[in-house]
């Protein structure tokens, strides 16, 4: 604020006036942002959603003084995150040690189980687990559903006697069981020569090599089965025939 001093003369004589200017400062303000992709500032008419430094001149309405505001805008991305597997279905008896989860992408990643910074974890419980990805909290999540159903294990039972006397009761040396996809049966003699060998878990050894009926006796078994679950087995034991 400063004074100035006019030499006025008026009617009565007097010639001094004294009038107060007050200069107002330009006012220079400054304002930052960090935010996520689709956030907006609008300053005076223009409007900022890109990563940058800006200046605007503003005119007070009132004082009709310059304002200066600087704007330092960040727009963080969002980096996308995704369970490389699948939603999966599983048997109870299959889950003992759990199963493993991979994440691909993102960045700072949280898994709902309380897991931290690692893109690998071990799911030992059903349900739907979730990873985070926080980019400056921008945030990006993928799902993964676990559901346990209980199933029937498989099962294979192998008899150790049959009696091949045509009587219709245990005529034949036959393997009973669940779930199996695959099988094969070879019979050997204590000599191992092979006597029958057959792919139909539901056609079993009636006792005969070559069309005739073998001695009593003890023979061996070698067998290989493959269930439905894709469990593998391969099986070896002695079964006594009796006639």
């Amino acid at each position: 604020t400063f004074n100035i001093t006019l030499q006025v003369t008026d009617a009565n004589g007097n010639d001094d006036t004294t009038i107060a200017i007050t200069v107002n400062p330009i006012i220079n303000t400054s304002q930052t942002f960090n935010e996520c992709q689709g956030f907006s500032i609008t300053v005076g008419n223009n409007t900022y959603i890109t990563t940058g430094n800006y200046t605007d001149t503003l005119q007070s309405l009132s004082s009709g003084c310059d304002s200066i505001v600087n704007t330092n805008l960040s727009i963080n991305l969002p980096i996308p995150v995704i369970i490389i597997e699948n939603d999966t279905t599983i048997c109870e008896n299959e889950f003992n040690n759990g199963i493993v989860l991979h994440a691909s992408g993102g960045t700072n990643l949280s898994w709902s189980t309380g897991v931290i910074n690692v893109d690998t974890i071990i799911v030992t419980q059903s349900g739907i687990i979730t990873v985070t990805s926080n980019n400056n909290g921008c945030i990006v999540q993928d799902n993964f559903e676990l559901f346990l159903e209980r199933c029937l294990e498989p099962t294979i039972y192998i008899p150790n006697v049959f009696t091949p006397n045509e009587d219709g009761m245990n005529d034949l040396f036959l393997i009973k069981g669940t779930f199996i996809s695959e099988f094969e049966g070879t019979i050997f003699n204590r000599w191992g020569n092979e006597l029958f060998n057959w792919k139909n878990v539901e056609e079993g050894w009636n006792g005969e090599y070559k069309g005739e009926l073998v001695p009593d006796g003890t023979y061996f078994y070698i067998m290989d089965v493959v269930f439905e679950n894709r469990e593998k087995k391969s099986l070896t034991g002695s079964v006594t025939l009796l006639k």
